[in-house]
């Protein structure tokens, strides 16, 4: 075949391709998205802030990436109209303590951000939008969830958010519920469990259950002062990216505003992720202290999440258990050593 019929042939293989919008998709959470959407055949086009692809070198040339700002709606709408996405996933987010440093731009980045997404998909026809929520929209949970007893939380569950974060967060949901049912949208929103997965070099390092994985799979030593007790459902970063794309592939439902957990429904201790740690690592000097809060947010935030309904409605299936998932984390860190070296 001739080297013009072979371009005009990748040419039509990549139009035909399905396309879905991506914001933050350079991130710790969406560089797992942006891979598998590579991976479920579609092509990622990346709306972001920035245009370091440090995390997704290895899916990069298969991702169309713009740069922008997400208060941005012109520029947004000429994404939409350029590579005509079927849905939006909206992963760009403001998070951690920058969030009541910065309580303006946060509300910007993780409200009126969030509600122009929904704008630009009413006014460009793109049917489906879906973004994180977060587990912190429930504030502290009832005593029953909380420990001992960790009675799996249902959505249903009171919303009674207690910081910023989870606030923007609640207020996000109502303006998806609004969009929705005035718009005939089909917004889906996802309540993390604890999340963590490999970031930018040195930044996980912030949060300490991550600190922690990372400095057993580097054998460096790492102690915590206590929660050797406490226990929690987490959400490994690969694992939102697995929700997203169920997601995707269940039916659409106009006019709908649906809220999920997304979780590995594994309760696992700290105490019991140090002993796996080393195991997986032997030699390694790590350890935990006794009793619970090792966060220090107060122990109505750690509990179990009740996935199932996710699970009947939309196909979501939990990939990995706490095992898996750090090994995928450790072989996604390898991966940014081999990549940044070449």
């Amino acid at each position: 075949m001739a080297q013009g019929t072979q371009d005009m042939a990748a040419c039509a293989r990549e139009n035909l391709q399905e396309k879905v919008l991506l914001t933050g998709g350079l991130g710790m959470l969406g560089s797992h998205v942006s891979r598998a959407l590579v991976a479920s055949g579609r092509r990622p086009v990346i709306y972001d802030a920035g245009t370091d692809t440090t995390l997704i070198a290895d899916v990069a040339s298969r991702c169309d990436i713009v740069q922008g700002s997400l208060d941005d709606l012109p520029r947004i709408m000429n994404a939409i109209k350029d590579h005509k996405p079927t849905a939006i996933l909206h992963f760009a987010a403001q998070v951690g303590a920058a969030v009541d440093k910065f309580p303006w731009t946060a509300l910007h980045a993780n409200l009126v951000g969030t509600t122009a997404m929904f704008e630009c998909a009413r006014l460009m026809g793109v049917e489906r939008v879906v973004f994180p929520s977060s587990k912190m929209v429930y504030g502290h949970v009832a005593q029953r969830h909380q420990h001992p007893r960790y009675e799996p939380v249902p959505e249903e569950h009171p919303l009674q958010p207690l910081i910023l974060y989870a606030k923007l967060k609640r207020a996000a949901e109502d303006m998806a519920a609004h969009y929705a049912q005035m718009y005939g949208l089909d917004i889906v929103a996802f309540r993390f469990g604890s999340s963590f997965g490999p970031g930018k070099t040195g930044r996980s390092k912030a949060i300490p259950l991550m600190g922690l994985i990372e400095s057993a799979i580097a054998r460096q030593p790492f102690h915590m002062e206590c929660g050797a007790e406490q226990f929690d459902d987490y959400c490994y970063s690969g694992e939102a990216a697995n929700a997203a794309v169920a997601a995707l592939d269940a039916p659409l439902q106009r006019g709908k505003f649906r809220a999920y957990n997304i979780a590995s429904g594994e309760l696992i201790s700290l105490g019991q992720i140090v002993a796996l740690l080393k195991e997986l690592y032997p030699g390694w000097n790590g350890s935990a202290g006794p009793g619970l809060d090792y966060r220090k947010i107060g122990p109505g935030y750690y509990f179990k999440m009740d996935s199932g309904k996710a699970q009947q409605e939309i196909g979501f299936r939990p990939r990995f258990n706490f095992r898996s998932a750090v090994l995928d984390y450790a072989a996604l860190l390898e991966l940014q050593k081999v990549q940044g070296s070449t």
